[in-house]
Parts: C-alpha cells; sequence; structure tokens
C-alpha cells in the first residue's frame, strides 16, 4: 500500500504524462486504442511488483486522527461557507447569478485575507469587510432567487453572521486576555453589542459592518511578537518530552533558524540520534495534502471540476455500488465519501470492495481509504485503465503512474517523492 509519501532531498527528471487525444472537454477519449505505456512507469510498475506489500493496505500510521473540530472556528466555518456558496451557484437562477458571483468573490477575498494573518491582527477587520461586501450581494441575490434558494441565501447570510461575531468576539477577549485596559476596549465591546442586535432582527449586512467596525477597534490593541512565542513554546515543552523540535515559519520566512532539544531517538532504538528541526520524518498523513495538491492541480490542468463525479476516472472493470456515481473528488478530499462508515481499506483490492458498496452515510468520518483512492484517480486522470495493461498487475500500475505523475510535479521544486520508509 503506498498511502504515505515520504521526502529526501534529491531530484529526478521529470516524467511526460500519458499520451492521450482530448475530446471536445479537453478530457482522453475512452473509446480508442490506449496510448503506448511511458517507459518510465513501466519500469517503476515492475519494480514495485517484485516488493513485498502490506495487503492489508493501512500503513502504521503513529497519529492520532484528527476530530471534526470545532465546526463554528472561523477557519472551519469560512471554509463550509464558501463551499454552500459554490453549491448555491451551482443551481443559481439567472437573475440572481450574477449577484452570487459577485458574492463568491467577496467571501474569497475573505478567506484569503483571513488566511493570511497579520502582526497586529488586522487583516481580522479587512475579512470582516470583505465578509460585509459578501452580505450586501447575497441580499440583492435574495431578492431575485426563487423561494429554494432563497431560503438557501437566508441560512448562508445567518452563517457568516455567526462568523463575524465569533471573530469579533475572540479579538475582544485576546485583547483582555493580553491585559489591555478596558477604556481602550469600550467603542470595539459597543460596536460588538450593535452587531449583535442587527443579527437578531435579520440584518446581516448591518451585522458584519457593527462587527468589522467592532474588530477594527480591537486590533491595534495587541501585536503578535515572534520571540514571545517561540520562548512560550519552549517553556511549555521544558522538562516535558524526551525531545523536540521547533520551526516557526514567519511571514514567509524561517524564524530564527528552528530549534531541536533533547533526542529524536533513544538508545533503546539505536542509533540514538539527537532531535532536530532539519530532521527526517515519517510525514504520516501530511502525505494527504501533498497528494491532494497533485490532484487539483491536475483537475485544473484537465478543465475538471473538484465537485465533478469520479466514476469516469475509476478502472472499467470497477462496479459501482448505489451512490458512487454520485460521488465527486470533493467528497474524497473532505472524508464525506462514506468510505469510513463502511469500514474500507486503503489496498486497491480494499478500495474497490468499497467502490463496489453502496454509499449510505456520507457525513464527514476520517478514512485513509479516501485519499488512497487517488492513487487511482490520478492514472485515471492521464488516460491510463489497467484493463488496457494486462501485463502488469493493477496495484503496481497504479501505484507507479500516481508516484510517476506527483514526483513530475514536485521535481519544479526539487523534492524527491517515494513511498520508502
Amino acid at each position: 500500500m503506498l498511502t504515505s509519501i515520504f521526502f529526501t532531498l534529491g531530484a529526478t527528471a521529470a516524467v511526460p504524462a500519458l499520451a492521450t487525444t482530448p475530446d471536445e472537454t479537453g478530457l482522453p477519449t475512452a473509446d480508442r486504442e490506449p496510448a503506448p505505456l511511458p517507459a518510465e512507469i513501466a519500469r517503476l510498475a515492475r519494480e514495485l511488483e517484485s516488493q513485498p506489500t502490506n495487503r492489508d493496505g493501512d500503513e502504521a500510521e503513529i497519529e492520532l486522527e484528527p476530530g471534526v473540530g470545532d465546526p463554528t472556528a472561523p477557519a472551519n466555518a469560512l471554509r463550509a461557507a464558501l463551499d454552500d456558496l459554490r453549491l448555491l451557484m451551482r443551481g443559481a437562477d439567472p437573475r440572481s447569478a450574477r449577484a452570487l458571483t459577485s458574492a463568491l468573490d467577496e467571501l474569497e477575498a475573505a478567506w484569503g485575507t483571513y488566511a493570511a494573518g497579520s502582526d497586529d491582527l488586522r487583516h481580522l477587520p479587512d475579512a470582516l469587510q470583505a465578509i460585509h461586501r459578501t452580505q450586501n450581494n447575497l441580499r440583492q441575490a435574495s431578492r431575485t432567487a426563487t423561494p429554494g434558494p432563497s431560503a438557501a441565501i437566508g441560512r448562508l447570510q445567518a452563517d457568516l453572521s455567526a462568523i463575524c461575531m465569533r471573530v469579533a468576539g475572540d479579538l475582544i477577549a485576546i485583547a483582555e486576555a493580553a491585559g489591555v485596559r478596558p477604556q481602550r476596549l469600550i467603542a470595539a465591546k459597543r460596536q460588538f453589542e450593535l452587531g449583535l442586535a442587527a443579527a437578531r432582527r435579520g440584518d446581516h449586512g448591518g451585522a458584519a459592518a457593527h462587527h468589522g467596525a467592532s474588530s477594527k477597534a480591537a486590533a491595534n490593541t495587541v501585536v503578535f511578537d515572534v520571540e514571545l512565542f517561540r520562548q512560550t513554546v519552549l517553556g511549555t515543552l521544558e522538562d516535558e518530552t524526551v525531545g523536540h523540535a521547533l520551526s516557526i515559519a514567519y511571514k514567509g520566512l524561517l524564524y530564527d533558524g528552528g530549534e531541536g532539544v533533547g533526542l529524536a531517538r533513544t538508545s533503546a532504538d539505536e542509533p540514538e540520534t539527537d532531535q532536530s528541526p532539519n530532521k527526517e520524518s515519517h510525514v504520516a498523513s501530511v502525505s494527504k495534502t501533498i497528494t491532494a495538491i497533485a490532484l487539483l492541480r491536475l483537475l485544473d490542468d484537465l478543465g475538471v471540476s473538484p465537485y465533478d463525479p469520479v466514476a469516469p476516472y475509476l478502472p472499467s472493470d470497477w462496479v459501482l455500488g448505489d451512490g458512487v456515481d454520485e460521488l465527486t473528488f470533493a467528497d474524497f478530499m473532505k472524508h464525506e465519501s462514506g468510505f469510513d462508515q463502511n469500514g474500507v481499506g486503503s489496498s486497491y483490492e480494499a478500495l474497490r470492495t468499497g467502490i463496489a458498496t453502496d454509499v449510505g452515510v456520507s457525513t464527514y468520518s476520517y478514512n485513509n481509504g479516501n485519499y488512497g483512492l487517488m492513487r487511482v484517480l490520478i492514472p485515471g486522470l492521464l488516460g491510463i485503465d489497467p484493463v488496457n495493461f494486462v501485463e502488469f498487475s493493477a496495484p503496481s500500475l497504479m501505484s507507479a503512474a500516481f508516484i510517476i505523475h506527483v514526483q513530475s510535479l514536485y521535481d519544479t521544486i526539487g523534492v524527491d517523492v517515494n513511498c520508502q520508509s
């Protein structure tokens, strides 16, 4: 099983994707003679076939699987709101489509501003300003939308109001915890209460405006001190670990080179090794992020949406369970495929069985198989169907094509991608 990707220094030559002839959509056509398999993929497939594999497909990842987290936290709620707005746009009435498009532009700007951060937290009122503009566009869209979409727009507006309230309230709490004098927060608290009142009467645009003013008044009362942050983290870890390493990315740069303390490996598991911020380590499920980047890049290159179904890109001899034809790339990236509820593993045969199983419950539930399937989907997007290359075992062929493609992408930044422990 090739769930995890590990990184070592080095580079290899970029490898071309399987040559295909696109149809009118730009996607590979399925009803023609398959192109020859690139030599690099064939060579790696043979090599993988000669190696022992973990038959159940689940690597022993020493980690705690993440929970859903706090859905009301701004970082989570903003992304959920973006997903909801994109879904709204897919079935938008032509009369409201323009306003919804403008709303999406503003909400994407809000997320970008929020995610960028700032020393003095001024990014927060800037993000809320963009949400205010989003609310105005949503109000306009609601006026022309039919009853169903109009109700969905109303729910989204309420969600955005809750985000603004959370941001402003958290910022006031941060300022109070930092010891800011109460007098400096009077204006922020007054605007916060006005925002609450506006939200209660359904004035979501007004609520966003007031909460934006509240966060603006509170933002310049505190400043992030990166050195104090470093000292706090190191002080918290002192005498609590056998060893630990710390690196801080600050304003796009590595701050102060990082720091390593104690041991990464003790004499009980020789050779004893010092901890270091530059020490290679098992990346475990960080490989999911690496895989998602490769998939999204390929989808963009082909003009395929993450919200398009995966079924056309699965091996042609796979049987689809009920509801599988409706599952999208986004469903798997967000762990909303039903794989975990159905107990799907990550080996090729386990994935095949999972796809043949009726979907059933598909709410969020974390499962490695969701990203294991991308070993199959990326080759499928490249036009590789194992049915056409029977001289190779399907698991080795698809894994080889996946690795070669991902390597060709990461080679552009000098990163070697492999599956060696």
